[in-house]
């Protein structure tokens, strides 16, 4: 079955508040620490009533900025995500999952983080034939509330605070150790949407389910919400790139000298890449295929290629071009280097 568009909820106001330190394990949450059932009325009332500061008070905290819900439902069961774009070094996805436990009975419910290997069309599993693997997985209970549970965080008490839901049942879910960047192989390129049909890559989603066994859960008991986790890296002062070689040519004496040279190390997307290249010819030869240069003995050339690679240019030109594991709602933009 196709996954769900993601959707969002109207915007509220935008305070900043404290998240909660980074978590060891994945418990569920302690919902002790907040009510379960809420029946708050206006989901865009002021939410800048002050921060929300750790408890533990050993650890700084990060910002984050409460300004949109993203969530994916299936009519019985709903999940609230604060973003669905992260950066490769968090720490945790939390949030918080919508149910009625008189729906549930006795059964158990879940939230998984997965990160799959997808390959072929999607409505191939109405056929009874798997487009995917599973690559890394994390399973967490939310209900019954399991007894080694952990404090709400800054995100799931404004959630609690300000969703118009009856139960709200929250999860928190730590990122696993050598959990793989969402990244997929373009496709053909003669049609724009021909990655959504056939993806060949690794994909992220997080879905919540009633049930323990996954592969017998039928629709409504489920819903899912493809994420995406990929490679953002700060910007640091540091050594300037650089790659030089000397090429001899027989029989004549002397090397011949070519060097190039970025400004810095990290670019982000968009950006413009400045190579450098610096030539010494230390030979009798001279040389004339070298970018339609002629370069004649004992003389130096020196010269600065921009580029700005970026998917918009090799959409419909280049298949299996590395590309962001995309979210379907939004454009996507080249796969970065692992850095």
């Amino acid at each position: 079955m196709k996954p769900t568009k993601n959707s969002k909820v109207d915007p509220v106001v935008e305070p900043v508040v404290n998240l909660m330190e980074d978590l060891a394990v994945n418990p569920a949450v302690d919902l002790a620490a907040g009510p379960v059932v809420n029946p708050a009325e206006n989901f865009a009332e002021d939410l800048a009533a002050g921060p929300v500061i750790n408890p533990e008070g050993d650890l700084p905290v990060p910002e984050y900025r409460f300004t949109t819900v993203y969530l994916t439902t299936s009519g019985k069961i709903t999940l609230y995500a604060g973003k669905n774009n992260f950066a490769h070094n968090e720490k945790y996805i939390d949030g918080v999952v919508a149910f009625d436990p008189a729906y549930v009975g006795d059964r158990k419910v879940f939230v998984r983080l997965a990160a799959l290997f997808q390959s072929g069309r999607y409505d191939l599993q109405s056929i009874g034939l798997s487009s995917e693997a599973i690559v890394n997985q994390v399973i967490q209970q939310i209900y019954p509330p399991l007894e080694n549970q952990t404090p709400l965080t800054a995100l799931q008490k404004k959630m609690m605070d300000n969703l118009k839901e009856k139960y709200l049942f929250p999860y928190n879910i730590q990122w696993p150790e050598n959990f793989p960047s969402a990244v997929i192989l373009q496709s053909s390129g003669d049609d724009e949407d021909d990655d959504d049909d056939y993806p060949c890559g690794v994909l992220h989603e997080i879905r919540a389910y009633i049930g323990e066994k996954l592969d017998k859960i039928q629709y409504p008991d489920f819903t899912l919400m493809e994420i995406q986790k990929v490679i953002y890296e700060s910007a640091v002062p540091g050594e300037q790139p650089r790659i030089e070689r000397d090429l001899s040519f027989l029989p004549f004496e002397g090397t011949f000298h070519i060097e190039c040279t970025l400004d810095k190390k990290i670019y982000y997307h968009g950006e413009t890449i400045a190579v450098n290249i610096h030539i010494s010819n230390n030979t009798k030869h001279t040389v004339r295929k070298i970018g339609g240069f002629k370069i004649e003995p004992g003389a130096n050339l020196s010269r600065t290629f921009e580029l700005t690679p970026l998917r918009s240019e090799n959409r419909k030109k280049k298949s299996g071009l590395a590309i962001d594991g995309s979210i379907k709602s939004l454009d996507t933009n080249l796969a970065p280097t692992t850095v």
